[in-house]
């Protein structure tokens, strides 16, 4: 099961207990304390099984931390230095107005 399926089924539970404290509350009644006492142990049963899901993945997560050895540095290939073109004919430029 997962943390946030159990976080859902922790808030539906929390919504019923509401719920039955209002009917109780609008009908006059008492409120229905041993029900309630039933939902308030299955909320604590979730926080645990949640308390051990995140437990698990600390432990995992630290084993995974020591076992992690650094790799060495990639190297960086070194791009080839371009063919070199043959020079442009050069070209006279004159602001003479004579030529």
């Amino acid at each position: 099961m997962s943390i946030s399926t159990l976080e859902g089924d922790i808030k539906k539970l929390k919504l019923e207990i509401g719920e039955l404290a209002y009917d109780a509350h609008e009908k006059g009644q008492p409120f229905p304390l041993e029900l309630t006492e039933k939902i308030v142990s299955d909320i604590d049963g979730k926080f645990a099984e949640i308390k051990e899901l995140n437990d698990k993945i600390a432990s995992i997560q630290a084993k995974n931390e020591t076992n992690v050895t650094e790799a060495p540095p990639a190297e960086t290939p070194v791009p080839e230095a371009p063919v070199a073109e043959e020079p442009a004919e050069e070209v006279k430029v004159s602001f003479d107005k004579s030529e």
